[in-house]
């Protein structure tokens, strides 16, 4: 069984990889509060990278908040998005997004982009 870690080769960890995503997005992906950038990548790994501004999120435990569920989200299905680097923006109006709703609205995206990887 594969690894369900969130090691640090599932992560964008630098200005260049998030500016690479950033330049060369191959298909976007909203919801209510969030925006995904997706962008085919030569690496085995999928790779995450999160955007939550303070300008959009201004108390600090809610934006870990939504940091910890958008990484969870992403790592329980890691398995489908094989071969992709991934960008997700948190937009203003995630505050009116209660947790239920936005772990749903997540898995349904992560199948999404999934279907995206296979076209």
């Amino acid at each position: 069984m594969a690894s369900l870690d969130f090691q640090k080769s599932l992560r964008l960890q630098t200005s260049k990889a998030f500016k690479t995503v950033f330049d060369h997005v191959d298909k976007k992906f909203f919801t209510k509060g969030i925006l995904v950038l997706v962008r085919k990548s030569t690496e085995s790994n999928p790779r995450l990278g999160l955007v939550v501004s303070k300008k959009n999120v201004s108390l600090s435990c809610r934006r870990n908040l939504f940091k910890r569920m958008i990484r969870e989200s992403y790592r329980v299905n890691q398995f489908l998005l094989v071969g992709l680097d991934i960008v997700v923006l948190v937009r203003r109006d995630i505050v009116d997004v209660d947790r239920k709703s936005l772990w749903h609205a997540l898995n349904q995206l992560w199948r999404s982009v999934g279907d995206m990887r296979g076209r």
